[in-house]
């Protein structure tokens, strides 16, 4: 029953990470919350994580409140909204959330490359989708037509495509290990990998060609002939890519690189200005003027930064919770499954910098199931 309940939590956060076309994810947490209540007897080492996380949140708030600073109480209810999911980590050491994650993240794939290849096949259905996604479900999906060094792509991004990402390690692993790939396992790393390219954004459609290139050098570094191609080849490709990626981030006709920068701008200004939010934090729920939006935000895609400012130094805590398992990770990197969610989870810390995918649906999935996969290294 629990694992059900897990499984069906995860697919409704991957299909409707917002709860807005659905209007189930209040339900099932609470319903899967009260199962564990119940059946399991809670993990208490994983108790002052989740005392802590929330403890943030309010603290801040109440420093906010200290300065003087307006603060949205709506922000601040949907920012501990947001975190809730970590009181699941008192019981994540009863589960095999990797496993039950991977029928969600499979039909979420499914679901994303169906759309995309409705759209470009039936360009009427354009507008339809587009219509529903962008009033109907807040967002949940993103299309957009976008130009990448003088090429246009067409691109679907869906809100919590990240999560995806340990899920796909696992896939990737067993892609690479003889005894494990089967059928099975070459169509899921397919169908992910084309999910994460269809994306439209340069750090989810970079990201599968990272992981796979990790891969590659683990699984081939010992070969007795195949270092004379791994490593100059690893050599040329990495250099090739550091100069795309230079390319990407410094095109400047490129609409979301000027809206980044001028958002680090915009945080530059306000530092200088309040240097005290360095250390308290300027509050959740609070907003502040971003040169690349044009008006005053709550949210930019910088979300360390957004951390520092909503938190301060509380931030720390947050980011703890984040990397801590990297620690576990690194320990048993021997195991092949292991060392692909090792470099998986980094590349995910390092795209969620870049986006807001940390304190929201789409990080609590990640969260939770590296925490799960962090229980069952440590037996």
């Amino acid at each position: 029953m629990g694992n059900a309940l897990f499984m069906l939590f995860i697919l409704i956060l991957t299909l409707d990470p917002t709860g807005s076309i659905l209007h189930l994810k209040n339900l099932s947490f609470v319903l899967l919350v009260a199962y564990n209540m119940v059946c399991f007897r809670p993990d208490y080492r994983k108790l002052p994580i989740v005392i802590i996380s929330f403890s943030v949140v309010i603290i801040s708030w109440i420093f906010a409140t200290i300065q003087d600073v307006y603060v949205n109480l709506d922000g601040v209810i949907a920012l501990l909204k947001a975190v809730s999911p970590m009181l699941l980590l008192l019981w994540v050491r009863e589960y095999d959330l990797l496993a039950l994650a991977r029928v969600p993240i499979v039909v979420g794939s499914l679901v994303i490359v169906f759309l995309f290849w409705l759209v470009v096949l039936v360009p009427v259905a354009e507008g339809v989708v587009y219509h529903f996604f962008n009033t109907a479900s807040d967002d949940t999906v993103i299309m957009s037509w976008r130009s990448f060094l003088g090429i246009e792509l067409f691109g679907m991004y869906y809100k919590s495509l990240a999560s995806f990402i340990l899920v796909f390690a696992v896939y990737v692993a067993d892609f690479f290990n003889k005894e494990k790939r089967n059928w099975k396992t070459v169509c899921g790393t397919i169908l992910i990998f084309h999910a994460f390219v269809i994306s439209g954004t340069r750090s989810t459609m970079l990201l599968p060609f990272v992981l796979i290139g990790f891969n590659v050098y683990r699984e081939y570094k010992n070969t007795r002939y195949f270092k004379y191609i791994l490593y100059p080849a690893i050599i040329f490709i990495g250099i090739a890519f550091l100069v795309l990626l230079y390319m990407l981030i410094s095109e400047k006709n490129e609409a979301s690189n000027l809206v980044k920068y001028a958002h680090l701008y915009s945080y530059w200004e306000l530092f200088s200005e309040h240097p005290i939010y360095l250390l308290l934090g300027q509050g959740p729920g609070t907003s502040f003027y971003s040169a690349g939006f044009g008006r005053v935000t709550s949210v930019t895609e910088w979300t360390y930064l957004e951390l520092i400012r909503n938190f301060g130094m509380c931030s720390l805590v947050i980011i703890y919770v984040f990397y801590r398992p990297l620690v576990d990770l690194w320990k048993e990197r021997k195991n092949s499954h292991t060392n692909s969610l090792l470099w998986g989870y980094l590349i995910y810390l390092f795209v969620a910098g870049t986006n807001p995918l940390m304190l929201s649906s789409t990080g609590m999935i990640v969260l939770l199931i590296i925490y799960s996969y962090v229980e069952r290294i440590r037996r």
